[in-house]
């Protein structure tokens, strides 16, 4: 448990340093999510059926996932999709 503190503190550190443009704080806040739910990036990429050279990508904001892998990967962390009304 102290490694992932740890590893939590250290993300909220980077994320700090930037401002949140262009989705930069959403991709940090879920991979806080992912590493609090105690998944590794491999095991979250197995979970939403990419690979996870694909996945490192996307957390970075390298690449965007599309729509149906953004969407396997908020319900892999149980976020709640809301339709707009």
């Amino acid at each position: 448990m102290g490694a992932m503190v740890s590893a939590l503190e250290r993300i909220r550190a980077a994320n700090s340093k930037y401002k949140p443009d262009h989705g930069h704080e959403l991709f940090h806040r879920l991979r806080e999510a992912r590493i609090a739910r105690g998944l590794s990036q491999h095991a979250l990429a197995e979970k939403i059926g990419c690979s996870d050279g694909d996945f490192h990508r996307y957390e970075k904001r390298e690449h965007l996932p599309n729509s149906d892998t953004f969407v396997a990967w908020l319900q892999a962390l149980e976020f709640t999709i809301v339709p707009p009304e």
